[in-house]
């Protein structure tokens, strides 16, 4: 007796088809994704530690065009996806994904809370922050006010038992 089984959707450890298909309810659920960007959201993965969501990953471009958008963008060409990381406030979010060599554009949403990652070939990252639909180039005239200093870690020392018993 044969088992019904689901078609594996898995394009890596931890993603799935399923997770950057267009949502758009017209285009029967097309995907096309960078092997480059899975790469790079993977790597996001292991440097927290916890989930990656996948808020937006491809966008057909009837579905990017009615959106007020160009038919053409990053996301109608599978290189860019709109994230949060499970357990991890988006301005730590914004900041690990500068960690990620392979993420060219990397934007703050700060009224969705998510961040935007893409893989455009850029040879300098390009980084915004996007706040009441405007958007604002970072650059190191302004970084101060959007990405804080990180908060220091705590040395090895500090967490060794130093205690004579």
């Amino acid at each position: 007796m044969k088992k019904n089984r689901r078609p594996n959707n898995k394009i890596s450890g931890h993603f799935s088809k399923r997770d950057f298909v267009c949502r758009c309810g017209h285009c029967n659920s097309a995907i096309k994704i960078s092997l480059g960007l899975i790469g790079g959201l993977e790597m996001l993965r292991a440097l927290s530690g916890n989930r990656v969501n996948i808020i937006q990953g491809y966008m057909c471009p009837d579905a990017a065009e009615k959106l007020g958008s160009l038919k053409r963008n990053y996301y109608t060409m599978g290189v860019a996806a709109d994230i949060t990381i499970d357990n991890v406030p988006v301005i730590d979010v914004f900041r690990m994904a500068h960690q990620v060599p392979e993420f060219r554009g990397i934007g703050l949403n700060l009224d969705k809370q998510c961040v935007h990652v893409d893989t455009r070939k850029a040879p300098d990252a390009v980084v915004w922050v996007e706040e009441h639909n405007h958007l604002v180039t970072v650059d190191d005239t302004n970084r101060h006010r959007y990405i804080p200093d990180p908060i220091p870690v705590p040395s090895a020392d500090f967490f060794s038992d130093t205690s004579d018993e």
